[in-house]
């Protein structure tokens, strides 16, 4: 589907995770579930609803819009480089 979008600035894609394209992880405490990013190299951040010491990849405040944004930013490339 992604080589079918005419031109954009930006395409966000929420889920598809086994695609290559670079994720942010979401994580929040209550759910009680592993972190995904040990796993996926694809992962370039996690946005968690508490702090949290000892990453190896950065974290921002889920409720933080603009350092999620940043992070996406930070991290766009264009999709002929990601998907081919």
């Amino acid at each position: 589907l992604v080589g079918r979008l005419p031109p954009v600035d930006l395409l966000i894609i929420e889920g598809n995770k086994p695609s290559p394209h670079p994720k942010i992880e979401i994580w929040r405490a209550p759910n009680g579930k592993d972190f995904i990013h040990p796993k996926d190299p694809t992962i370039r951040a996690i946005a968690a609803d508490e702090a949290l010491t000892g990453l190896p990849i950065p974290r921002v405040d889920l409720n933080d819009a603009k350092a999620v944004a940043e992070v996406i930013l930070a991290e766009a490339k264009p999709l002929t480089e990601i998907f081919g």
